[in-house]
């Protein structure tokens, strides 16, 4: 059996010795070249994209060499750049230009709201047409000469009340005195004098006239409150808590505002007494004619007028006749403008008087 050799081998020799050579000389250079040693290691603390893990070590740049100040007092503002300074050297006090006052802008409130109204009034002066829609009593003879009338009130006036469902005032001919409602120009206005007024009291005056009631038996008057004295002074008018029952072709008063006086009227269609409604016909509530559906119990309603009979009508031997109370010319010219007198010279001597229903539980409120 041979023994193992503790010599050692050449070869194992040969490469420990190049080993210590290499080292060797790794340290010489770390030594002599200090610089490229720290950039070795600060290579390794850099952030790599790929691993989140590594912490990026932000190289500390060496501070620059501050100029002396006397190089700093010598350089005018002037020369300076921009790039240098970072800012433009502000002037003095004493040259400093007062600031400019801010432009006025429109802020919520009565500002905006008069620069509105503004706005609409020139708007109106601009559009409406003072010769649009305009009509006479030679037009309105047309309309109603071909009716045939039985001589009962009620009916006659639901007649030519109906035959006016539809009609608005005019949107081309208008007055702009409230900015936010303009008042157009109607037909039953321009009949009554009033071209640009409040309409619904007029509407009914012109059905009555063209169905040959007479202001004798019901006075014809175009404000609410005073028609409500006049009729009470008569004894047609009924409050509503009176107890009274209306029928076809009585008017029936409203007070919206709620400030015991009636505003608004318009004329009874039907009653259904099952249900408790009123079927009416009104002028003006929305700007036209139309026919509405009301609560008896609304609690806007404040009277009634109750509109009389006819005491020359026999239902046993009707008149049927015509409405031919405005002669057509012979030879008819084209229709004029009507007259713009009014016919209210007393308005200023209207007394108003107070409308205090009862109110109870079973009113309606659609408040």
């Amino acid at each position: 059996m041979k023994k193992r050799s503790c010599k050692p081998n050449k070869h194992s020799q040969c490469g420990r010795f190049l080993i210590a050579l290499l080292c060797a000389v790794s340290l010489l250079l770390s030594m002599a070249f200090p610089a490229f040693a720290e950039d070795d290691i600060q290579l390794w603390d850099q952030e790599d994209p790929d691993d989140p893990g590594i912490v990026l070590v932000e190289e500390e740049s060496e501070p620059a060499p501050e100029q002396p100040a006397e190089e700093e007092k010598e350089t005018p503002p002037a020369e300076q750049s921009e790039e240098e300074c970072g800012e433009e050297t502000p002037e003095p006090a004493e040259e400093e230009a007062p600031p400019a006052e801010p432009e006025p802008t429109m802020n919520p409130g009565s500002e905006i709201t008069s620069y509105l109204q503004m706005q609409r009034e020139l708007v109106f002066a601009e559009v409406s047409d003072p010769t649009a829609d305009l009509e006479d009593a030679v037009t309105w003879w047309r309309m109603f000469c071909d009716m045939e009338l039985s001589g009962n009130w009620a009916e006659d006036l639901l007649l030519v009340a109906e035959s006016q469902i539809g009609y608005t005032e005019s949107e081309l001919n208008y007055v702009a005195e409230d900015p936010w409602h303009p008042k157009g120009y109607t037909r039953y206005g321009a009949w009554y004098g009033i071209p640009y007024g409040d309409w619904c009291a007029m509407f009914i005056c012109f059905c009555m006239y063209y169905a040959e009631i007479p202001a004798s038996a019901v006075p014809y008057n175009c404000y609410c409150s005073e028609w409500v004295r006049e009729l009470t002074e008569l004894g047609l008018y009924r409050s509503w808590d009176s107890g009274y029952t209306p029928k076809p072709g009585d008017f029936i008063f409203f007070d919206f505002d709620e400030d015991e006086k009636a505003e608004h009227v318009g004329i009874i269609r039907a009653v259904d007494e099952e249900k408790g409604w009123i079927y009416t016909i009104e002028g003006n509530r929305y700007d036209y004619v139309e026919p509405f559906v009301l609560n008896r119990n609304d609690y806007a309603i404040v009277g009634y007028c109750a509109l009389p009979e006819n005491p020359n009508y026999d239902p046993d031997t009707p008149v049927v006749r015509q409405n031919g109370r405005v002669e057509l010319p012979p030879d008819p010219a084209e229709p004029t403008p009507p007259r713009w007198d009014s016919v209210l010279d007393a308005a200023s001597g209207i007394k108003t008087v107070s409308i205090t229903p009862t109110v109870e539980v079973s009113r309606v409120n659609y408040g």
